[in-house]
């Protein structure tokens, strides 16, 4: 076997903000020879499809979710996995079954990580609650509001950690998320290189890369502070997860009314997972009103938020 070894040259633009700056920065890059450019936040998506207008033979990428154009590809890492994985360890912990979550935006994917977590730590503990609170709220304190309700173990920025007094500082992280955006980035090219991306086109339908634990993009990293019990079972719990050998959303699933929002045999189509509205009956708290949220979330959820489920 002859193995090829081929060059990749890439090109590097910071603090690339607005739509001008976005503009300057892909012209430059396509001068300079780039047939491959990705736009790493969801607030460039609209110049990044303008881009691609421009210019229909650079492949343009944009890190985001479900969207409807198929000039820009997206790509966004798939945590509700090792989401459901961090609730699991949480409800092994919790003695008393009360369990924070502060959440960031409701963005698409983001309340199925909220639902995996919940389901994770139910699977483990039948008296598990999750105390769902937000970080982004004009009010702030997320954070605080949880720990003045006497709770100790609270996953927060993608870490779960364990709270020994009032301060932030006194959080003791047990297990966090990790994405492994080099392996992301690295496939996705070598989808370019190697053909895949042709055949990938789905011709006026947008594609979009939504990757986790099976493609090796998303893995759970556990403290030397966590108990031998709890690592284990997360040991477990990954290789099932990467094996498709295991669901978070198993069963028969109900929202906080008490409606049936899922009772399938066959797992959840992704697209269900991705647009989740609703919050499970073992989840404590709402999904709170676009006016609640600071005006910096607000225009992340202009772009990338779910609608809210209406009322039963």
């Amino acid at each position: 076997m002859i193995l090829k070894r081929v060059q990749v040259r890439t090109l590097s633009y910071e603090n690339v903000r607005t739509d001008g700056e976005v503009d300057q920065a892909v012209e430059d890059a396509v001068r300079r020879g780039a047939n491959v450019i990705f736009t790493t936040t969801p607030k460039l998506l609209l110049s990044s499809v303008r881009q691609a207008a421009l210019h229909p033979d650079v492949k343009i990428l944009n890190c985001s979710l479900n969207t409807s154009y198929p000039s820009v590809r997206t790509y966004y890492p798939r945590l509700y996995g090792a989401k459901f994985i961090k609730g699991a360890i949480a409800g092994t912990l919790t003695r008393d079954g009360c369990i924070g979550y502060v959440a960031d935006y409701p963005t698409y994917g983001s309340i199925a990580s909220i639902n995996a977590f919940a389901q994770g730590a139910r699977m483990v503990n039948a008296n598990a609650r999750i105390y769902l609170d937000w970080a982004h709220l004009r009010d702030g304190g997320a954070v605080g509001r949880l720990q003045a309700q006497g709770i100790v173990y609270i996953d927060y920025l993608d870490r779960l950690a364990a709270s020994t007094g009032t301060q932030m500082g006194n959080r003791h992280n047990l297990a966090l998320i990790q994405t492994h955006w080099g392996r992301l980035y690295q496939s996705l090219v070598r989808r370019v290189m190697e053909g895949s991306w042709k055949q990938e086109d789905q011709g006026s339908s947008a594609v979009n890369y939504w990757w986790g634990m099976e493609q090796g993009v998303v893995s759970v990293l556990c403290s030397r502070r966590l108990p031998t019990g709890p690592r284990r079972l997360a040991g477990v719990l990954r290789e099932a997860l990467k094996a498709d050998r295991l669901d978070p959303f198993y069963g028969v699933l109900m929202d906080q009314s008490g409606r049936v929002v899922y009772g399938d045999d066959a797992p959840m189509p992704a697209d269900r997972i991705l647009s989740m509205n609703w919050l499970l009956t073992s989840v404590e708290g709402h999904i709170p009103q676009f006016e609640e949220f600071t005006e910096k979330a607000q225009e992340l959820i202009k772009l990338q938020g779910v609608e809210r489920q209406s009322e039963p």
